[in-house]
């Protein structure tokens, strides 16, 4: 099991970064790989409504998560459309709220969030199978004093021997949120992380309707994401060692909770505009009566944005990191299966990217009526 230390304070864009003990290179020595479309299902035509998330099989196929209709809508490779599995209701093959899935070998699982189950789906699409529910997540006997029960949780991996990776509450010895491996009928096997929680980004007062908590803006939790397949988990923490900017750190894990490897990189922090800081307290002013809590959340309002927005660990083994950069446009920083950076690349504007491969990308591309699209890129790395 894998415990991470939580930095003080926590936050923002990079410079640079060091990829051994004493040796400091900047971003701009990286390569820059350049991207080409080279697939495009257009939103309007293909009748796409907001989509919550995408899943990329092996072969190509494109599993496409539609909010509004609880559906699957699939794709093969070459955007041809082929067909919609589920939709709104408690019945086989149907979802309440699917908000998370990845691969089983060439099946996708979806996990319904409301409905407490795991639903298995072919790439022709089918139902495969919808796994029992799980009322909740319970400890193994031996661990009742330090496991607590947990009714609330998301799945995010399924592996061949028919365990889980799931996020839920973890009970008083734990310091942060646990991702626990757990059996099909919710029993805690092993804790595998822990996702580092930090109470200073929790500020309580008093509102009109009593005692609240409130988030300081810009303060920045840990980001951490789970492999398609459940292979690797990442966790990463930031750290501002001065006003200006400090480091991050990325640790990735095996299913296990054995580490993979822990890489920090320094960055120079974009400074938070006063008048940014204005417009995030204005609604709190109206809402909390107490003026030394207003003061507190904006005294803890970081100087300078998180240097990190999400990050996304690749079907082939690397770890993408989204930098901030105040543009429409995203900056990925690219780290390879051993935690060294081995280039960066930017997306077009109004591009969000979903799902890495070894040499695609796969993105939601919004319009000036936000409708998505989902393109595929290229990702050219011959220089």
């Amino acid at each position: 099991m894998a415990v991470l230390g939580l930095p003080s304070i926590l936050l923002p864009g990079l410079t640079g970064y060091l990829p051994a003990a004493g040796q400091t290179r900047f971003l701009s020595d990286l390569p820059t790989f350049e991207v080409e479309q080279d697939l495009h299902i257009d939103g309007n035509l293909a009748t796409l409504v907001p989509i919550r998330w995408l899943a990329v099989a092996r072969n190509g196929t494109i599993a496409a998560c539609q909010e509004q209709m609880s559906a699957i809508r699939f794709f093969d490779s070459t955007g041809n459309d082929l067909g919609t599995v589920g939709g709104q209701g408690e019945g086989p093959g149907e979802f309440r709220m699917p908000i998370h899935a990845g691969w089983i070998g060439d099946s996708l699982w979806v996990g319904d969030f409301l409905l407490k189950r795991v639903t298995l789906i072919s790439t022709e699409p089918a139902t495969i199978r919808t796994l029992p529910p799980i009322a909740s997540i319970r400890p193994a006997p031996a661990d009742t004093a330090r496991f607590s029960i947990g009714s609330i949780y998301s799945v995010h991996a399924l592996y061949p021997d028919g365990k889980l990776l799931v996020n839920t509450t973890g009970g008083e010895s734990l310091e942060g949120s646990p991702l626990f491996q757990v059996s099909q009928d919710g029993q805690i096997e092993r804790l595998i992380v822990e996702i580092p929680d930090d109470p200073d980004e929790m500020v309580r007062g008093r509102s009109e309707r009593g005692v609240s908590s409130s988030r300081v803006p810009f303060y920045p939790a840990p980001e951490w994401g789970v492999a398609p397949d459940g292979s690797r988990i990442a966790v990463l923490t930031m750290d501002i060692s001065g006003r200006e900017g400090g480091t991050f750190r990325v640790d990735l894990f095996d299913p296990n909770g054995d580490q993979i490897f822990s890489r920090t990189f320094p960055f120079e922090g974009v400074r938070i505009p006063d008048q940014v800081v204005d417009s995030v307290m204005e609604p709190r002013s109206a809402r909390l009566s107490s003026r030394g809590i207003l003061r507190e959340i904006r005294n803890r309002i970081p100087p300078v944005y998180p240097p990190v927005e999400k990050i996304v660990l690749g079907m082939d083994g690397r770890t993408w990191i989204r930098l901030y950069s105040g543009e429409e446009r995203e900056h990925w920083l690219i780290l390879d299966e051993t935690g060294n950076p081995q280039g960066r690349v930017s997306l077009p504007e109004k591009t969000t990217l979903q799902v890495a491969g070894a040499a695609h990308v796969w993105a939601l591309e919004r319009d000036e009526w936000d409708v998505e699209s989902i393109v595929r890129y290229r990702v050219r790395q011959d220089g």
